[in-house]
């Protein structure tokens, strides 16, 4: 008995060293942020496609075990900068401020354009145009600064207005944040750059402007005149402060691929045949039927020349659990197969619009009876929660899912999300979209330097692997006509 238990730990701490492993990879230098399109996204689907390979799954993509689809994003092709020159007196002297990318501003990806700018700010508030009489018109050629959002904010269309009016880049309030979430979600009809900024780094340049229009104000009372005619000079005039924006951001359509690999009914994962179909009284035509069990691999990328963006929990960390799954799958010690087609698939492209999920779902190498997609877990210390990619039960494989995890003591959450699962649903597909559900206060990681390998629970990562294992043996044991 005594060694049995040891044998049992040593597998686990195996287990979580293999975890730790791939999680230390993907999270690496060398993946840089697993950005579609990049180096780095391929040196991870190699490193993927390999390990595939030696748990002994056949290759099921269109080039081995790669599937290559072309996936839009935007994509930063170069170090962000803003700058601005702010003058100090009415004497000229000025000074320039450079402020820090991802900490005081960050591009709103999904609707700015790239460009260099370099403008006048303009000031846009209520008050601003009280005071200034500040016109339509005044706006065109000018960068222009939202210092406060205002309740029920439409930033889409605001986007659009500052545009049509001609102006040349936009800045808005957007809270004081640790770091500014990054994001690759683009399109090619954005416009202007857009930028987010900091409450403190609009409240400056507010200030700065402020002192210098007062200054203004006071030297055209010293010379005396009508007052309309001042506030139409001081609309037309020079602003006190000027801005430069270097945002190197393209939006482009790059060759990506998926990693796919099939375990094909009835054999273990390592190429072994050992062991009995699970159940004996199976349908053949189970045989034939296919489930996928999805991660996507990318992320959004480091910047370049500036902060790195691991995205452990984003998801390397649902890589990482299906890497479990397979290595459980293959363990010496399962004597069970699964009597179903796994379709084992590392997918690219969610990050930026879910390219890889919706290129799975149109073009499967074999036809899908139902998918698994698996998007963040690990991030605490145990897995008392997980998402069902489902609103509500009344769905069979939600249904099954739910009796599954809540028979080990994990509650479920009836939550749909806009991860890849959405794609398979939409493709009419009997899908699960786990995820783990947060229990406790943590801090919003996601898309940011922060979201390391160190932030995440090997143990809570070998939960979902298992709870994923049981959901799959479960399956196996339903009749073929129920899937």
């Amino acid at each position: 008995m005594q060694r049995t238990a040891l044998a049992q730990d040593t597998e686990t701490e195996t287990e979580r060293d293999a975890i730790s492993q791939d999680l230390r990879y993907l999270t690496g230098s060398e993946a840089a942020g697993r950005l579609s399109g990049t180096d780095g996204a391929r040196r991870a689907s190699v490193y993927l496609a390999q390990a595939l390979e030696d748990l002994g799954l056949t290759p099921a993509g269109n080039d081995g075990y790669f599937r290559w689809l072309d996936v839009a994003a935007a994509r930063l092709t170069g170090p962000a900068r803003l700058k601005a020159t702010i003058a100090s007196d009415v004497t000229g002297s000025a000074k320039t401020r450079t402020y820090q990318h991802r900490k005081d501003f960050a591009e709103m990806s999904s609707l700015s354009s790239g460009g260099t700018v370099k403008a006048p700010l303009v000031v846009v508030t209520e008050e601003a145009q009280e005071e200034s009489g500040l016109r339509p018109e005044d706006l065109k050629g000018k960068i222009a600064l939202i210092p406060k959002r205002p309740a029920g904010f439409d930033f889409g269309a605001t986007v659009t207005t500052a545009a049509d009016l001609g102006v040349v880049a936009l800045l808005v309030e957007m809270g004081e944040p640790a770091w500014f979430h990054k994001t690759v979600y683009g399109s090619p009809n954005n416009r202007i750059p857009v930028l987010r900024v900091t409450a403190s780094l609009a409240t400056e340049l507010v200030a700065a402007a402020a002192t210098a229009a007062a200054a203004g104000r006071s030297a055209g009372a010293a010379d005396g005149g009508d007052g309309a005619a001042n506030a139409a000079v001081r609309a037309a005039a020079p602003s006190p402060v000027e801005v430069e924006i270097d945002l190197p951001l393209s939006f482009q359509w790059l060759p990506c691929r998926n990693v796919l690999g099939l375990l094909p009914a009835g054999r273990l994962a390592g190429g072994h045949l050992p062991g009995s179909l699970m159940p004996s009284t199976h349908a053949t035509s189970a045989l034939t039927r296919t489930v996928a069990i999805t991660a996507h691999f990318d992320h959004v990328g480091d910047d370049p020349a500036g902060p790195r963006f691991p995205g452990a929990m984003d998801n390397a960390s649902g890589v990482a659990t299906v890497l479990a799954v397979l290595r459980a799958l293959a363990a010496p010690a399962r004597r069970t197969r699964l009597p179903f087609n796994l379709l084992v698939g590392f997918l690219t492209g969610e990050e930026s619009g879910l390219w890889g999920a919706k290129d799975l779902a149109a073009h499967p190498p074999r036809p899908l009876s139902a998918a698994i997609n698996l998007d963040g877990i690990g991030f605490e210390p145990a897995l008392r929660a997980i998402r069902l990619g489902r609103s509500a039960p009344g769905h069979w494989l939600a249904d099954l899912a739910a009796e599954t995890f809540q028979g080990l003591g994990i509650e479920v959450r009836w939550v749909t999300g806009t991860d890849d699962s959405a794609a398979f649903m939409n493709a009419g597909l009997s899908t699960l979209g786990l995820g783990q559900m947060a229990t406790e206060p943590w801090p919003a990681a996601m898309h940011t330097p922060e979201d390391t390998a160190e932030v995440l629970h090997l143990s809570t990562i070998k939960e979902g692997a298992d709870a994923i294992l049981s959901l799959l043996d479960r399956l196996a044991a339903r009749p073929a006509r129920a899937f």
